[in-house]
């Protein structure tokens, strides 16, 4: 069936979805605020081209008279998908995911998309439900995929940046830390970032972000016409919201970076059934957070596992919402899925992404559809190589996925490091006893039993090779006390106390 015939077919069609925070009755009222917001980024664009008042008054009205027409279509139109979204059921979804690719510029999507799930473990979704990251990761995926760092801040760096941690320097540690010498963090490096060189070939550039981190204060925003927080359970309206005023012969990057499994986990009535997951763990409003949980609480550490993986799968669900509110928009988009970053579940009597690089954090699901071929191993710094080579942008990234080197993920001196996906090296002063360590990931998942001086001797060698090819950068900090408001939003994240 043509995507598009099926996309007229799913609104056609009622059934029962998963409960929801919200009433229909209220999609209007949301969806106009979500038109309203982006329309302004459009408002700006359309007081450019008629002079911003240099031009004759009468040419201003048709243009606010063109913008307020647009505008009310979008309301309906997103009021109304926003509903249906709500109803779909997973064939459904799974089937908007993945429809029939229709590339229309020179054979090459003419949208990108591009999902970053925050705290997400490959194999737990390889482990769950999840039938949507299943649809994409069906058209492309690798065997072994890391991020380039565990925490959030340098690793979306390394994907804007298309750099390892010791090429862009960002390699800050939490913000308590920080925040204890008075010292805040420097903004992203002044290098090209994916942003910049898609806008500048002529896509109209668009960020949404559930993590708070991600303010404008440390750049994020660089090279986005637009960079505005949305909460998960909005992004699918919001999402419908930005496509209806996308206009023909446009070409758009979306970038859409959702809080996914990061604590406080707010699992759904459903999910929290299917899994056991005990509701006194859980307190209203907050979610399950980490703080109040000690590791050696045996049942604690259970039931947080559980409840992670239900929200897993309540992220898929949700990420299923997001790719249908693309509408026709999605048969013309490279689409690639991933993370920022695992989590520890009580491995190593750790629960969280603190100061570690065991294999937890560093690997990462990947998905992509509409991207051509890609290696068997990378990591996410050669995302951004990927995103421009499939849609015809000319870039020289410091990784490709032509070359993608060895894996590398790097946090505040700590170092993990493989040529091959299966024996990784650890360089770990702090919980190591001899400071380095190499495990072979096949045999030993858990990463307890390090193997002998052959296999140390052969990954100090690989190190110390690509160190030599790779310029080491180290950013400065700045002296100065982080904002009230930006503490608050921490310590809501666990980052802080």
């Amino acid at each position: 069936m043509m995507f598009a015939a099926f996309w007229v077919l799913i609104w056609g069609v009622a059934c029962t979805c998963r409960v929801e925070d919200e009433t229909s009755a209220q999609a209007p009222v949301e969806a106009e605020a979500d038109v309203d917001d982006t329309l302004a980024a459009e408002v700006e664009l359309e007081e450019d081209r008629v002079g911003n008042g240099r031009f004759p008054r009468a040419r201003r009205m048709r243009a606010e008279k063109a913008r307020k027409q647009r505008k009310a279509k979008a309301i309906k139109q997103a009021a109304g998908v926003k509903r249906k979204l709500n109803s779909l059921t997973t064939e459904q979804m799974v089937e908007a995911a993945a429809p029939t690719h229709a590339f229309s510029v020179n054979g090459k999507p003419r949208h990108v998309v591009l999902v970053v799930i925050d705290t997400l473990r490959a194999d737990v979704v390889a482990e769950v439900d999840t039938p949507i990251f299943d649809a994409i990761a069906s058209r492309g995926s690798v065997k072994k995929m890391w991020t380039s760092s565990t925490w959030t801040a340098p690793s979306v760096i390394s994907l804007f940046t298309g750099s390892s941690v010791r090429e862009h320097g960002w390699r800050f540690p939490f913000p308590a830390q920080m925040n204890a010498k008075k010292h805040t963090y420097a903004k992203l490096p002044d290098v090209p970032v994916l942003a910049e060189v898609l806008g500048d070939a002529g896509f109209v550039t668009t960020g949404f972000y559930g993590n708070t981190l991600l303010h404008r204060r440390l750049g994020y925003n660089r090279g986005f016409k637009r960079w505005r927080f949305v909460g998960d359970r909005r992004l699918p309206s919001v999402v419908a919201s930005e496509v209806a005023v996308w206009e023909e012969g446009e070409r758009h990057f979306l970038y859409l970076h959702m809080f996914g499994a990061h604590q406080p986990l707010r699992p759904t009535a459903e999910s929290k059934e299917k899994w056991g997951v005990d509701s006194k763990y859980i307190v209203p409003g907050k979610g399950f957070k980490l703080k109040k949980l000690d590791v050696k609480d045996k049942a604690g550490v259970e039931q947080y596992n559980l409840a992670y993986r239900a929200v897993v799968e309540d992220v898929d669900h949700r990420l299923g919402q997001v790719l249908a509110a693309l509408g026709e928009h999605r048969a013309d988009s490279l689409v690639i899925i991933t993370s920022d970053h695992g989590e520890l579940l009580g491995e190593h009597d750790v629960l969280g992404h603190g100061s570690f690089v065991w294999e937890p954090l560093t690997d990462v699901p990947f998905a992509v559809d509409g991207g051509g071929s890609v290696p068997a191993r990378m990591t996410t710094a050669s995302i951004a190589d990927l995103v421009t080579r499939s849609v015809g942008v000319e870039h020289t990234w410091p990784v490709s996925v032509e070359n993608p080197g060895p894996l590398v993920a790097q946090r505040e001196g700590k170092i993990a490091f493989s040529t091959d996906g299966r024996f990784k090296g650890v360089w770990d002063s702090k919980n190591l006893g001899d400071g380095f360590a190499v495990f072979d990931l096949k045999k030993d998942v858990g990463e307890t039993a390090p193997l002998g001086e052959e296999k140390e001797a052969t990954l100090m060698s690989s190190r110390s090779a690509w160190e030599s090819q790779v310029k080491e950068v180290h950013l400065a900090s700045k002296e100065e006390a982080m904002s009230e408001e930006l503490i608050l939003a921490l310590q809501e994240l666990g980052y802080m106390e």
